[in-house]
């Protein structure tokens, strides 16, 4: 009987500390880099909006592809770039603007673990994406 006392105890333990562990949500705060290591985004939040701001760049430019006259001289380093909503804990969805192409797509944005931040950029459907890794800067 003691036995089964101690095992459900250690079991109800185990069990409330995972599920508190899953509970936490990431923060979509802080400055993440690409995996490439060419760029750097910092994410805030502004009011429900959360925002991305390009802060660094390896091969700095003007955003000659902007579909405003007005705004191609514009540097694209600080620049917002991500302007997104929170969907669940962990998840973001929202546009991102790409200054390669002067196109606006729809993203997806996860965390894989608390430094790994994953960005599905898409047309239409998340399926007709592509997928991005970045990193949380230490």
């Amino acid at each position: 009987m003691k036995r089964v006392l101690v095992f459900s105890l250690a079991l109800a333990v185990t069990l409330l500390t995972s599920l508190s562990v899953n509970a936490q949500s990431q923060q979509l705060k802080g400055i993440f880099i690409t995996e490439e290591e060419d760029g750097k985004v910092q994410f805030y939040q502004r009011g429900a909006q959360f925002i991305g701001k390009l802060i660094w760049s390896i091969a700095p430019t003007k955003d000659v592809n902007n579909p405003d006259p007005a705004m191609r001289n514009q540097n694209t380093v600080g620049q917002e770039i991500f302007f997104l909503e929170k969907t669940e804990d962990n998840e973001w969805e929202g546009e991102v603007y790409n200054s390669q192409d002067g196109r606006t797509y729809s993203v997806q944005l996860w965390f894989d673990d608390q430094r790994t931040l994953k960005i599905r950029g898409y047309i239409g459907h998340p399926l007709l994406g592509q997928t991005a890794t970045m990193y949380l800067e230490r």
